[in-house]
């Protein structure tokens, strides 16, 4: 490939040649031509699917096995119900090969899989993507004591009250008076920008 690097004043470099070699590989080894990962609600099990995960061989694709030598911090492989480190392509196709999350807090995985067939050998990494559930509440960043004086009225900004949540976005919080004040009202401006006023 010739490439050619160009400023802001449109002076452009010589030719750049960038020469590209490819390397042989033994094509007789295992190998993966689809990966498309694994997306779960925390706690929940799915299968690893053919359509997610997928080997070819071109010797006999039926004496691959795949075997589970790192990752699943966070859940566990099951094969048939069973407990499960190595199993084969036609389980996968099946549908029997299981990844169960362990619903904890946690928002990915990954299984590093060894995959041979007698001969050869590759690893790989398959990536599980996890989808929190909504299971906490919303806590307090910022809960400041603000004074004015007799008859004033003070904005409520984002730095005097303020919470987030782990589980979801913070622009779905609420804040709901439970307890009116004594001496003023709180009332809501309807300008998106700001956030409440407290009237004395």
């Amino acid at each position: 490939v010739e490439f050619e690097v160009h400023d802001l004043y449109f002076r452009n470099s010589a030719p750049i040649m960038v020469h590209i070699s490819i390397r042989t590989a033994d094509t007789n080894a295992p190998r993966i031509s689809w990966n498309m990962g694994l997306d779960l609600l925390e706690g929940q099990s799915r299968p690893i699917t053919w359509e997610q995960f997928q080997v070819v061989d071109n010797d006999d694709l039926s004496a691959v096995r795949l075997v589970t030598v790192d990752g699943l911090q966070h859940g566990r492989i099951t094969v048939r119900g069973g407990k499960g480190f190595m199993f084969t392509v036609n389980d996968i196709k099946s549908g029997v090969v299981r990844y169960h999350h362990d619903d904890s807090d946690s928002t990915n995985d990954f299984v590093v899989f060894r995959i041979f067939d007698g001969f050869h050998s590759t690893r790989h990494k398959f990536p599980i993507n996890i989808l929190p559930k909504d299971d906490s509440p919303p806590f307090l960043i910022n809960n400041v004591i603000f004074e004015l004086c007799e008859d004033q009225e003070i904005l409520i900004e984002k730095f005097m009250l303020q919470a987030s949540d782990m589980d979801s976005s913070d622009d779905y919080i609420l804040f709901k008076i439970i307890k009116t004040p004594q001496a003023g009202e709180i009332m809501k401006r309807p300008a998106p920008e700001l956030t409440g006023l407290f009237c004395l």
